[in-house]
């Protein structure tokens, strides 16, 4: 067992209480940090960054959905003492360009690669239980989920993959460091033409609970992708 604290963000969320749980089960001392735990954490509040960094040797990151925050946190890791970072991010994000898709996990990611420290960066695909949750299960509900996606089928991959692996790359220092990892899954929905065929599929895979009635469709709508330019139907896919 290590004494080095490894500090959780976005630890109440989607990944974070996932890969907290992990960690512990590893015996691995750990901080987590969220707007409602006993450790505050928010984006929007440098001024108590300090607290949440004293004493951390490694942070699991979930940049928040504006670019620039990640760039003022990562310089204060550096000067607490911090040694290594690992960030989640969107997949294939190296193949976005220009696009203003996904400015936030780009800039996340340039910080973490502009720094001293040790840095792995894990993309993962939407989560096949947004389904079930926020962002789909709402839209979804009511009869129609519109998805800013290009014509391809798109992978999901379940949110228990996506912090074993965290977990696993946070608990071996010095293994994972200067790599980008894809994490998808060999389950892909077809959301062409308004078909909801393909996700009864997507719930028997990952294990989700019972099918919510809906279409989904792609559509790009106003402030939308454009079509073919980004990965990802939906941009909260990895929302802390």
């Amino acid at each position: 067992m290590s004494d080095d604290t490894t500090l959780v963000l976005g630890a109440t969320g989607n990944t974070g209480r996932r890969v907290a749980a992990r960690l512990r089960l590893r015996h691995a001392p750990v901080r987590t940090a969220s707007r409602s735990s006993p450790t505050p954490f928010d984006w929007f509040r440098p001024a108590d960054w300090g607290q949440v960094l004293r004493d951390v040797t490694t942070a699991y990151v979930v940049p928040p959905s504006v670019p620039g925050p990640v760039h003022d946190f990562v310089a204060r890791a550096e000067a607490a003492g911090v040694r290594r970072l690992v960030l989640l991010s969107g997949r294939g994000a190296d193949d976005w360009g220009d696009s203003a898709f996904g400015l936030d996990m780009r800039s996340a990611e340039d910080a973490v690669r502009g720094s001293t420290l040790e840095w792995t960066i894990l993309r993962a695909s939407n989560f096949a239980q947004n389904f079930d949750g926020h962002p789909f299960r709402a839209p979804l509900a009511a009869g129609e989920l519109a998805l800013p996606a290009g014509a391809v089928p798109e992978p999901f991959i379940d949110l228990e993959d996506v912090a074993d692996v965290a977990a696993t790359v946070l608990s071996e220092p010095g293994r994972h460091a200067g790599r980008a990892y894809e994490l998808t899954d060999a389950t892909r929905a077809d959301l062409g033409g308004g078909s909801r065929a393909d996700l009864p599929g997507i719930r028997a895979a990952h294990r989700l609970p019972a099918r919510i009635p809906g279409r989904v469709h792609r559509d790009a709508g106003p402030g939308g992708l454009e079509r073919g330019r980004g990965p990802a139907p939906y941009r909260d896919v990895r929302a802390a």
